[in-house]
C-alpha cells in the first residue's frame, strides 16, 4: 500500500512550539516522512504565494517568512484518511482567531489583528497543491513506487525522517560535498 501523503511549513514564529506542533501532528495519526529547516527566500515565496503578490499584505508577510527558519515536512498517514483534509481539519482556518481552541493554528498562531498569516502553519489545500508544493521546496524529492523507505536507507543512513524518499545521488553529493545542489 502507498502513502499517502502532504506538505505543510511551520513559520519562524513556531521555533518554541515547534516540538509540541510536530507532537500533535504525529498523535494525530501523522508520519514524519521528511523534515528540513531552512529559510526561506523571497524568490520561493514569491512563487508560492503567487496570487497573493500584489496584495498589500505580501511584503510584511515575505519579511516575516524570510527573517526566521520555517521547517518544512513531507508528512504521510498509513490509514484510510485522505491526508490533505486531515491536516487541513487539524491545523483549522487560516486566521487562527477564526479557529476551534484545540486547532494548531488557534494554538499557536498569532491572535492579532491584520496579522493573519503570523498562522503558525502552512498546510496545503489540495492533492495537486502537495505536489507543487514538494516539488517547489524539495526539488530532489523522488517518488518510490511503494511510498516505503528503503531497507539501504534504513540500515545506513539511521534517519527515516530526513531521507525517506531522496535520491542516492543527491544524498551521496551532500556526504561528499556538503551544500551541493544542482
Amino acid at each position: 500500500m502507498t502513502q499517502k501523503r502532504t506538505f505543510a511549513f511551520l513559520k519562524p514564529a513556531c521555533d518554541r512550539t515547534q516540538s509540541a506542533i510536530i507532537a500533535e501532528l504525529q498523535f494525530a495519526g501523522f508520519t514524519v516522512l521528511r523534515e528540513e529547516t531552512r529559510v526561506l527566500d523571497i524568490a520561493t515565496l514569491k512563487e508560492h504565494y503567487a496570487h497573493h503578490v500584489d496584495k498589500p499584505f505580501f511584503q510584511p508577510m515575505a519579511s516575516y517568512l524570510t527573517n526566521g527558519a520555517s521547517i518544512l515536512l513531507i508528512l504521510s498517514r498509513e490509514d484510510e484518511a485522505d491526508p490533505v483534509q486531515s491536516l487541513r481539519d487539524l491545523v483549522g482556518p487560516t486566521d487562527p482567531k477564526k479557529g476551534e481552541k484545540e486547532q494548531i493554528r488557534c494554538k499557536y498562531g498569532a491572535h492579532l489583528p491584520d496579522v493573519i498569516f503570523m498562522n503558525a502553519i502552512h498546510a496545503s489545500g489540495t492533492p495537486a497543491e502537495v505536489e507543487e508544493e514538494i516539488a517547489r521546496f524539495f526539488p530532489d524529492q523522488i517518488l518510490s513506487p511503494s511510498g516505503k523507505i528503503s531497507q539501504w536507507q534504513r540500515k545506513y543512513t539511521g534517519n527515516d525522517k530526513l531521507l525517506a524518499k531522496r535520491s542516492l545521488f543527491f544524498w551521496f553529493s551532500g556526504l561528499f560535498f556538503p551544500g551541493f545542489s544542482l
